[in-house]
């Protein structure tokens, strides 16, 4: 594609920070950014370098106690940072869109999804009602979401995770942005999906002349589709070139650091155990094992032969009008045993995590059963257990860790809310900053709210909080798939060592099947109806 070297964005020493009850917490330190009209930049690093922070300040959409203390940020010749909060709506959603992180926390829970697209085609484009129907049925065909006509008029929440984030991309390219901001739109969504959305991204750059920001720790994706890389670390930008040179000649040890993770092979390295890897088996109302596996014998003879959940005939289906339904699972039959890391691969929309919010209690299965121990879950549960062990022995990691907590919240009183409610009485802070660096939390975060945290770093607290009452069966719906490379394998790992340490039960829900094959014992398969 031929370069146009007109700038489209400048930012020129730019500095933010964070006013905290312990000081000021300053994120940016002195950022130097020119976007060209027509490229497509990739702005890579680890959790908490500043990333999105750079980019909500773009926006303008810093929370209250963000204060830019110096800098410019220059759209052609007008300087956004002098713009008052009126005259900044006139640039977002229309000269500026954002697809951010997590696509629950942006989407409007009680309006349908088809008309928050079509809200931003009439106001920045101008369409009347029912043409903005039209272009937002043929934006949502673009992202990827089949039957536009029926989906129109669902709810976030009868959509998948990555359904969610397909949407958020829709919303963003409705008004026809010059500038794109892409905060990690990919890290939920499964290999099929993603590369359909890495395609669109350089079809619209291509075909709109369109900039685009593509925020990712994952520099393999770098690699696949930036014309430039930009690398963050500590609030600054500390490389800056042509993808190629910065891939074949790094110049920072940071950027050589991140390079080398690329290499980390995730199914390939180390077993953990006699159980590593013991197959892969396809559960959907049948059982059936891939040529090659022996999965199941090697269960017999080496994991426990007690059996912690029985599910059996399971189904699931969301009504999208009143005649017809979207099947999410049909006649399910699956036993998790005591003590295993049960993976559960499978594309976006494929019923991963209706799956586990059926067995969580959220969902109310449309049949079959599901038995704790011979004790119906959907009923009474087991009748052996007491209160306080139906309430804390299954616990789940959900996948938009931000739209989970409550924001007005510290990450202190978040880990300790179930311990709280289970003892009536609040946690010892030593046990809350035990579990914050089990999973890698800075003990100096303990005082901050949900919106002060990276994606990273909220998720980490999101598995602190569901481990904080020791569970019999923890479920992770996508645990890892908004962190970096670098802390995916503490992560996984993690989760790994509580298994065998605790005896714990583990279902690990992921479109990543090389990382499930790497630490589960055994990995269920579904697919999309």
């Amino acid at each position: 594609m031929e370069k146009q070297l007109e700038n489209v964005l400048t930012i020129k020493d730019l500095k933010v920070a964070f006013e905290g009850p312990e000081g000021d917490n300053t994120v940016l330190k002195g950022v130097d950014l020119t976007l060209k009209r027509g490229e497509l930049l990739a702005l890579v690093g680890e959790s908490g370098c500043g990333k999105t922070v750079l980019c909500k300040t773009m926006l303008g959409i810093l929370c209250e106690r963000g204060r830019i203390r110096s800098g410019e940020i220059l759209l052609g010749s007008e300087n956004l940072l002098q713009k008052s909060e009126k005259e900044l709506r006139k640039y977002r959603g229309g000269e500026i869109a954002m697809v951010f992180q997590d696509p629950m926390t942006s989407l409007n829970p009680t309006v349908c999804i088809g008309e928050q697209i079509a809200e931003v085609v009439r106001r920045h484009r101008g369409f009347g009602r029912t043409a903005a129907k039209k272009e937002a049925e043929a934006l949502m065909v673009q992202v990827g979401l089949s039957n536009p006509q029926e989906r129109y008029f669902q709810m976030p929440h009868q959509f998948s995770g990555g359904m969610r984030q397909r949407v958020a991309l829709a919303i963003a390219l409705a008004g026809e942005p010059k500038l794109l901001l892409a905060d990690e739109p990919t890290t939920a969504l499964d290999i099929g999906i993603q590369e359909q959305i890495l395609a669109l991204l350089k079809t619209i750059q291509k075909d709109r002349c369109c900039t685009i920001v593509f925020i990712t720790h994952d520099l393999s994706l770098a690699g696949d589709i930036a014309d430039r890389v930009a690398v963050m670390q500590g609030g600054k930008i500390v490389e800056l070139g042509e993808t190629e040179e910065v891939f074949t000649n790094p110049q920072h040890e940071y950027t050589k650091r991140l390079l080398s993770y690329t290499a980390y092979g995730k199914g390939t390295g180390h077993s953990h155990g006699k159980y590593f890897n013991s197959g892969l088996e396809r559960r959907l109302g049948k059982k059936e094992k891939l040529p090659g596996t022996d999965g199941r014998d090697l269960l017999k003879t080496e994991l426990s032969q007690k059996t912690l959940i029985e599910i059996r005939a399971l189904s699931k289906y969301f009504m999208l009008t009143k005649k017809k339904a979207v099947t999410a699972f049909e006649n399910l039959t699956l036993d998790v045993y005591e003590g295993e890391l049960l993976g559960i691969v499978g594309p976006s929309g494929g019923g991963k995590s209706t799956l586990a919010r059926c067995i969580m209690g959220i969902y109310e299965p449309s049949g079959g059963e599901i038995f704790f121990r011979n004790g119906d879950l959907r009923d009474s549960g087991n009748p052996k257990l007491s209160k306080a062990e139906q309430k804390n022995w299954k616990q789940m990691i959900f996948q938009d860790s931000a739209s989970a907590f409550n924001p007005r919240m510290t990450v202190e009183e978040i880990i300790g809310e179930p311990l709280l409610i289970a003892q009536k009485k609040r946690p010892d802070r030593q046990l809350i900053l035990s579990l914050m660096e089990q999973t890698e939390l800075p003990a100096d975060l303990i005082n901050r709210h949900p919106h002060q945290l990276s994606g990273g770093q909220r998720q980490r607290v999101a598995i602190a909080r569901a481990l904080s009452v020791e569970p019999q069966l923890l479920i992770a719906d996508e645990p890892i798939s908004s962190l970096d490379i670098s802390v995916q394998s503490q992560i996984v790992h993690l989760f790994k060592r509580l298994q065998q340490q605790r005896q714990l039960t583990v279902m690990l829900i992921a479109h990543d099947l090389p990382m499930l094959q790497h630490v589960s014992d055994r990995i269920i398969e579904l697919k999309r109806n």
